[in-house]
């Protein structure tokens, strides 16, 4: 694509400086793998590599082993580095997630190793085996370019029909064995503590600042609480962006566990739809002929899990209030590095979204 023709989505968001040096990485990185297998003692890293389109809780390495022929790939997750946009984010409790659901039918990637000592690259990190695929980017986004907009419409509905049915796998597993996730301390059931946890993120952002329409919001939804909401584990980052496909638009795996929680089915669904309408709305891109319409989407979900998406409708201005929180954050995490960040009106803003959350109170009211 020519510079003329740059996607929309490309230029709203500058990308941060780099954050380590991946030479120094990369000695660190080997010296540390050749600990946590002895027998191997020629196993060198030869290439490693920093995925950018996606992501924002954490640095993903990509690492090419070798020892004598035989070649290995892994992947090196890194905990964030400074000023994050996500509140209390946990490598070791990501590791866990993804421990836990190793054994389960939902594809995910294998964790290998976990590090909690900042002294080896500067920060906790693990390492999971490497998934082949190829993952929707966020930037610029999907609906714009790259594979899925290259890809047939009987490929964009194939993959749309199994990403979903891979959602839907998530919210029919049994939530006991991740217990771990329980937070009493924010509230009596996940999607109460989920939403203490939002309010949270708020008031500790890298610059404390009121902004009237975010803290109207928490008052709203905390006013309007479900009486009765459906208990179960969520994924926490439930979108396109955050799933591998395979040539066919099988899904390979899920991806970003680091925001996972028992805030239940349904605040998963809510995040899933309203990136699905960002995605296509906010940059005037229309949506890839192929992938399912929120609609379709929800009759999907409701057949596959057996579970009622009634009210739905809540939990889209739930997500949106908390995109809005994790952008007011990333925000003033750049003026605290003197970067630039996007003025209210664009896309990427806090202040747009919150404009979005505004107009969809309005509606569920009426």
């Amino acid at each position: 694509m020519s510079a003329a023709a740059a996607p929309r989505s490309s230029t709203t968001w500058s990308h941060e400086p780099a954050r380590f040096d991946l030479d120094v990485t990369r000695s660190a990185l080997q010296r540390w793998l050749r600990e946590r297998r002895p027998e191997q003692r020629d196993l060198v890293i030869t290439d490693l590599t920093q995925p950018t389109a996606n992501g924002g809780t954490g640095d993903n390495l990509m690492v090419t082993l070798r020892d004598g022929a035989a070649e290995e790939k892994v992947v090196a997750r890194l905990a964030p580095i400074g000023l994050s946009h996500i509140h209390e984010v946990s490598i070791e409790q990501h590791y866990r997630v993804l421990e836990t659901m190793d054994p389960t039918p939902v594809p995910s990637p294998r964790p290998l190793w976990l590090e909690t000592d900042p002294a080896v690259l500067g920060v906790p990190f693990m390492v999971m085996a490497f998934v082949p695929g190829r993952v929707p980017s966020d930037f610029p986004i999907y609906n714009e370019s790259g594979f899925l907009f290259d890809a047939s419409v009987e490929y964009r509905r194939a993959a749309w029909t199994w990403a979903v049915e891979a959602l839907a796998a998530v919210h029919t597993l049994d939530a006991g064995p991740f217990a771990y996730l329980d937070r009493p301390d924010r509230g009596a059931d996940g999607l109460r503590q989920h939403l203490a946890y939002l309010a949270e993120a708020f008031a500790n952002a890298p610059i404390p600042e009121r902004a009237e329409q975010i803290e109207r919001t928490i008052d709203w939804l905390r006013a309007t609480m479900p009486a009765s909401p459906r208990p179960g584990l969520s994924w926490g980052d439930p979108r396109i962006g955050n799933i591998l496909f395979d040539d066919a638009g099988h899904v390979q795996a899920l991806l970003d566990w680091d925001q996972a929680s028992l805030a239940g089915p349904l605040a998963d669904l809510g995040w899933w739809l309203l990136f699905d309408r960002l995605h296509g709305e906010d940059y005037g891109s229309p949506r890839l002929e192929g992938l399912g319409t929120r609609q379709e989407t929800l009759e999907l979900w409701q057949q596959l899990t057996g579970l009622s998406a009634d009210g739905i409708e809540w939990y889209e201005i739930l997500a949106a209030l908390r995109l809005a929180i994790v952008r007011f954050r990333g925000v003033k995490a750049r003026e605290l590095r003197g970067l630039w960040v996007p003025d209210p009106d664009n896309p990427r803003s806090w202040q747009r979204l919150m404009r979005r959350v505004e107009a969809m109170i309005a509606a569920y009211e009426a």
